[in-house]
């Protein structure tokens, strides 16, 4: 009965200390993330085009645009990139380890009652029991509290950081166009 409360207090300590290390993991990862969200405003440059740039829409026709270009240092992008691909792989690291915790609770539920069973005292075997079942309840509210937090404030950050680098990537994908486009123009009207 003894042994049984110790190695479930033993198994409770250790969820506790599990949760506490994987929130402080969790919000290194959301500093990094929102450090990685805020650089994009110094990648970005947004100049003012005085000429009509022109740009191709899905048919392939031309549209001229009168609006502000935003351009992006595609040099400061891919290193951005590369610490979002970073932090993203600690994310989802993160998010394995929380799925531990419930997995740490059963098996002190299951210890402790393979402990109390050897006992043919009734009440001991109902305390080792109620003993047994803090794990359980410990491992559930730590990765609830822990999943919560992630999708929150982390999952949402890295949907958010996700969608700024796809239009990124849209923006570069049309300047290329537009130089292409350029370059064709200009070698048409050295032939002309």
């Amino acid at each position: 009965m003894l042994l049984t409360r110790i190695i479930n207090l033993l198994l409770c300590a250790l969820i506790a200390g599990s949760g506490a290390g994987i929130l402080l993991f969790l919000r290194s990862i959301r500093r990094e993330l929102v450090r990685i969200d805020r650089s994009f405003d110094k990648i970005i440059t947004r100049t003012d085009i005085s000429e009509t740039p022109e740009r191709l829409d899905a048919e392939g026709n031309i549209h001229i645009s009168h609006a502000s270009h935003v351009r992006y240092d595609r040099e400061a992008l891919e290193k951005n990139r590369a610490r979002f691909s970073e932090a993203y792989a600690n994310y989802v690291t993160g998010g394995q380890l929380i799925s531990l915790l419930p997995l740490l609770g059963i098996f002190g539920t299951v210890l402790g009652l393979i402990l109390s069973s050897g006992t043919s005292d009734i009440a001991q075997m109902v305390a080792g029991l109620g003993t047994a079942m803090w794990t359980t309840l410990l491992g559930l509210i730590f990765s609830i509290g822990l999943k919560a937090y992630d999708a929150v404030c982390i999952g949402r950050t890295v949907n958010l950081i996700d969608a700024r680098f796809a239009d990124a990537d849209a923006i570069i994908t049309r300047q290329v166009l537009q130089n292409e486009m350029q370059l064709a123009r200009k070698a048409a009207d050295k032939k002309a």
